[in-house]
């Protein structure tokens, strides 16, 4: 089976034996990468695409454009107009729809009855090719944004990431705040001129690239059918041939390193974050050296870090492994959970850390001998 519009077909996808769908991956000549899945017993249809753009890729002046831009694509097409349209058709046909954006990515993912996959695709993939950004839309959703933001500063977890993110270099884009304000959506744009419905469609048109996109989606059809449905409805993205955006210049400089910061938190929480910065860890999956840091700082035998803090009574557990921020943002994270008498023994608590890492590096080095 032959199609100009597809540069690569397989159904050699590694699955479960007990997974009983029938799969298919694709390249389409746009780059799009595809997988199909058919199910015929599968309840609802459904769809999701991903685009290697997020927070970071926000313009310097135009902090939480990418989150707006998520929000926007639901808010009408050329083809598909009305601002509840898609949302009034999800609800109808008994289906879901939500979206995130986070740093180096955003997600789009929708569902419906079987019989209406045909139609759900159509209204998704005009996100992607159509969409109409108009003004009045845009300040609705610059609200239930803002909105968002004033719930989050409440939240001790979304004040310890954007803590992490102010403490970085300044000019980086990590320092940036991705979420988005009216201010910075609206306000700040109208005194200085600037239309919101512009700036995000300049958005849209220069990272919005099909060659930046995954897409999988699920039916009941058979495998041809799905992928003739496909084809014909996400061909027509446009391939910007942009380079995949990756954030190598360190997100903490010798400026920015060994300092300590005190936080004091909304809820009554006790904790002790240490962060190394590391190297991209993608090129040793294989062997995983990470793991020998899990190892030493997950360990809960009775001679661990882990028991030697909880029997001090400083703590009352601890958790560590890897942060994937972003491609080329990869730190390595200490949690530990303390007790009222370990907030005095913070110092005690980090040459303890650093004492393990030292045994660490001597073993190695004695190994390598």
């Amino acid at each position: 089976m032959s199609d100009p519009d597809i540069i690569l077909r397989t159904n050699v996808v590694r699955k479960s034996v007990m997974d009983l769908r029938d799969y298919r991956a694709l390249k389409l000549k746009n780059g799009l990468k595809v997988l199909l899945i058919s199910d015929p017993d599968t309840d609802n249809s459904a769809a999701s695409l991903a685009v290697a753009v997020g927070s970071l890729n926000d313009p310097k002046a135009l902090p939480g454009l990418a989150h707006l831009c998520e929000h926007m694509l639901i808010m009408g097409t050329k083809t598909y107009p009305g601002e509840n349209e898609f949302s009034q058709f999800i609800a109808q046909n008994g289906g879901y729809y939500s979206a995130y954006t986070a740093i180096d990515h955003t997600n789009y993912y929708c569902s419906s009855k079987t019989d209406e996959l045909r139609p759900l695709l159509d209204r998704f993939s005009r996100f992607f090719l159509e969409p109409l950004f108009t003004a009045s839309s845009a300040l609705k959703e610059i609200n239930a944004i803002d909105s968002e933001h004033e719930k989050n500063k409440t939240d001790d977890n979304w004040r310890l990431e954007q803590l992490k993110r102010s403490l970085s270099v300044p000019n980086h884009p990590f320092n940036m705040f991705g979420t988005g304000t009216k201010q910075t959506l609206w306000d700040i744009p109208k005194k200085k001129k600037k239309k919101i419905s512009h700036k995000l469609l300049e958005f849209h048109s220069k990272w919005y690239s099909s060659n930046l996109m995954n897409l999988a989606v699920l039916g009941k059809e058979d495998l041809n059918t799905l992928e003739y449905m496909v084809v014909s409805l996400f061909k027509h993205i446009k391939n910007k041939n942009i380079n995949l955006p990756t954030w190598t210049d360190p997100i903490y400089k010798k400026e920015q390193l060994a300092t300590k910061t005190i936080v004091v938190p909304v809820k009554d929480i006790r904790q002790l974050i240490v962060n190394f910065l590391l190297k991209d860890q993608q090129p040793y999956y294989k062997t995983m050296p990470i793991d020998y840091l899990n190892a030493l700082f997950g360990d809960k035998g009775p001679t661990s870090i882990s028991a030697v803090l909880m029997k001090k009574g400083w703590s009352t557990g601890m958790l560590a492994n890897n942060i994937v921020e972003a491609r080329g943002i990869e730190y390595y994270e200490i949690y530990v959970e303390l007790t009222e008498v370990g907030l005095d023994h913070v110092d005690d608590i980090v040459k303890l850390i650093f004492q393990v890492m030292l045994f660490l590096i001597n073993l190695i080095k004695l190994i390598q001998v």
